[in-house]
């Protein structure tokens, strides 16, 4: 391998060893992605994206992959087996959050949803987003959390 090579190889592959590539920050840090400031009143986008990243902040800044989606205009963000995550317990005392959506983040206030009802009808939004076969009921210890805009 020549010189130059190498040289390109690094500089290419050193950025993503260390959590910097082409989308930002690998889970567990910070998003470095352009933050959108304004306020968001319509986040069906969210339906082109496969999946969100979240930050939240308790001690130290944490960041994880999720599934997300949209019930009408409105942000959801959900989580299976949810008691005892380092996000979770993080957000239920911290609310304020980012949301990466694309190429961009988003300020959002998380509120956990605790109606069964608006729980079941956005369980059936995530089932038809993610393609994931018949409705059947929501999973003992999901828990579901609306994102509402912050900026």
């Amino acid at each position: 391998m020549t010189h130059h090579k190498l040289r390109a190889l690094i500089v290419l592959v050193l950025p993503v060893i260390f959590g910097f590539g082409p989308c930002g920050p690998i889970a567990g840090g910070q998003l470095s992605d352009p933050e959108v400031s304004g306020r968001i009143t319509d986040f069906r986008f969210v339906q082109d994206e496969n999946r969100c990243a979240l930050e939240v902040t308790g001690d130290k800044v944490h960041s994880v992959t999720v599934n997300c989606w949209a019930v009408g205009k409105q942000l959801f963000i959900g989580c299976q087996d949810c008691a005892g995550k380092t996000w979770s317990s993080v957000i239920e005392t911290n609310p304020l959050a980012r949301v990466r959506i694309g190429p961009k983040v988003y300020p959002v206030k998380a509120t956990r949803m605790h109606d069964p009802v608006a729980i079941e009808r956005a369980w059936r939004f995530r089932l038809q987003k993610y393609d994931e076969g018949e409705p059947g009921p929501v999973p003992e210890g999901y828990w579901l959390f609306h994102m509402g805009s912050r900026g």
